[in-house]
């Protein structure tokens, strides 16, 4: 054909025109559709989703598991505490007695005609629970308002008597009951535990379920 080569080139008297034609060949390029090939399918989005839910509830279940496991942890240093110090009065002939006061617990000493927080020993130091774990105490089988009032200073002789668990030198403790819960969650299943203390110095722990520990 005259004025193109045999490869559908142009020919040297044409080459405005067919520069002009190769110009609009990428202008229709250029304005065409984007293929879907280049972007998500609503199939691919709902997948996405899904996954991205499944990860999520995974997480949500792990963190209420580890909030139970620390919820255990302080049951057994608590429990293990109280049994402590009601060996320490038997064995030391001491009045003892642990007291609670919001989420913080202390452990305190009958010395000169009053009771007093025991000073100097790391072990039965005042101790705080932590913001996500719930207490309820019942001493001698009524609920005790644990109340928000500071503890008074080492030395000064506390006033809240209601919430003690008074340890004797002659083996007897104040009978009692301990739960300790979850306050982050209401999860179905979700475990409580519970410290249990009769007056003849047996000291007993227990888990519950979410149903029971209500």
């Amino acid at each position: 054909m005259p004025g193109a080569t045999a490869h559908g080139t142009c020919a040297p008297g044409r080459m405005p025109k067919c520069g002009e034609r190769r110009e609009e060949r990428k202008r229709r390029v250029s304005q065409e559709p984007p293929s879907m090939h280049g972007g998500f399918t609503l199939l691919e989005l709902l997948l996405v989703i899904l996954i991205i839910g499944i990860i999520l509830s995974f997480a949500a279940l792990s963190i209420g598991r580890g909030n139970e496991r620390a919820t255990e942890d302080e049951m057994k240093r608590l429990a293990g505490l109280i049994e402590l110090a009601a060996q320490e009065a038997t064995l030391a002939s001491r009045e003892l007695a642990v007291q609670f006061n919001g989420n913080k617990y202390e452990f305190l000493a009958f010395e000169d005609n009053k009771w007093a927080r025991i000073a100097n020993d790391d072990t039965f130091r005042p101790r705080t629970l932590p913001e996500e774990i719930r207490l309820i105490v019942r001493i001698e089988d009524e609920p005790v308002d644990l109340g928000t009032e500071d503890a008074p200073e080492a030395g000064q002789e506390t006033q809240n008597a209601l919430s003690r668990i008074y340890l004797l030198s002659s083996g007897e403790i104040t009978p009692f009951q301990l739960i300790l819960q979850d306050a982050t969650t209401n999860r179905e299943g979700a475990h409580s535990y519970r410290i249990d203390g009769g007056i003849n110095g047996k000291i007993g722990t227990h888990v519950m379920d979410g149903a029971s520990a209500q």
